[in-house]
């Protein structure tokens, strides 16, 4: 996913500019670190692609992922490994990933014990050995846990009803990703600033346009945060580049939540969307944002080192 061309493209991204916002304390140093890829990334991917392919009859999941058949998490060093490298550079890497301990000898220098595999990193050298032998060779695993979720919770959001309040409510949400358009790109200048978004997936009907992404967590109080943070910043951003991009009126954004409950909890599926009384006050501060960040762009992206004074409320009993 972080090879399509559009990354490479220039423009405001909602990414760097929910970076930027750093929780409404606007921090453009935030932005020059970069982003470390963590499993979770390959797990919105690959749900996203299993949901693509409930809804569609598409296969489009196994162009970039294999169903391990090993059930557990795979490791970091296995799914780092596989990101970063391919190819003959890929087997020479997950190869060294092999921890052996060192063999015994006595005091002759007999060899009594030979070296063998430490026992601790039994998964990782399973999920090595598999990753090795695979006629998927190269592809991302996913475990079984992961990918029955993936596969129950897809089922899940295609079933789900569109909101009462949304034009498409006559229709499942299975039937909108049936029909829609998946990874569209969209470039557009808004009063002078270069942006582009990358859009999920994206249905157009008569002169009207309706946004939706997917998205994959592991608790919905983690999701919140996530929402708050930048989530909001994504919605305003793209409902403004595919309204400008396309020409088209655009209905408020929706995320197509998928939440993987663990072994003591529920996988649930649930639509979330921003709270239409806050639009305005949103719009504001997206406008803000990147008025500010466009700013920053333009003086050479120089680092502050600072925050500006914080006060922070602290909730007691008597506050109530």
């Amino acid at each position: 996913m972080t090879d399509h061309p559009y990354f490479s493209k220039p423009g405001q991204s909602s990414g760097n500019l929910a970076k930027f916002w750093n929780n409404g304390e606007h921090c453009p140093d935030a932005v020059l670190v970069p982003i470390e890829w963590r499993y979770d990334f390959a797990r919105g991917h690959a749900f996203e692609a299993v949901c693509r392919d409930h809804a569609t009859g598409s296969k489009t999941f196994f162009d970039d992922f294999r169903v391990s058949e090993i059930d557990g998490d795979v490791p970091e060093n296995i799914w780092k490994t596989t990101h970063e490298f391919s190819g003959e550079k890929l087997r020479e890497k997950l190869s060294a990933l092999e921890v052996m301990t060192l063999e015994k000898k006595n005091k002759k220098g007999e060899v009594t014990e030979p070296a063998r595999r430490n026992k601790t990193y039994s998964a990782q050298h399973a999920y090595m050995d598999e990753c090795l032998a695979s006629e998927n060779f190269g592809k991302m695993p996913v475990c079984q846990t992961d990918y029955s979720a993936m596969r129950e919770l897809a089922k899940s959001i295609c079933d789900l009803d569109f909101p009462k309040w949304h034009r498409l409510r006559e229709y499942k949400i299975g039937n909108y990703l049936a029909g829609c358009q998946w990874q569209t790109e969209h470039y557009w200048d808004d009063n002078g600033i270069g942006k582009k978004a990358l859009a999920d997936c994206l249905y157009t009907q008569h002169g009207n346009a309706f946004p939706a992404d997917i998205k994959w967590t592991s608790s919905f109080s983690q999701f919140k945060s996530a929402f708050q943070s930048h989530h909001w910043i994504q919605a305003a951003h793209y409902e403004r580049g595919i309204s400008a991009s396309l020409g088209v009126k655009c209905t408020p954004m929706l995320f197509l939540v998928g939440c993987a409950g663990g072994k003591n909890a529920p996988n649930l599926a649930q639509i979330w969307s921003v709270d239409k009384k806050q639009r305005d006050e949103l719009d504001r501060e997206y406008d803000r944002l990147c008025t500010e960040y466009d700013a920053w762009e333009k003086a050479g992206k120089p680092k502050s080192g600072k925050l500006e004074e914080r006060v922070q409320r602290v909730w007691t009993k008597k506050s109530f």
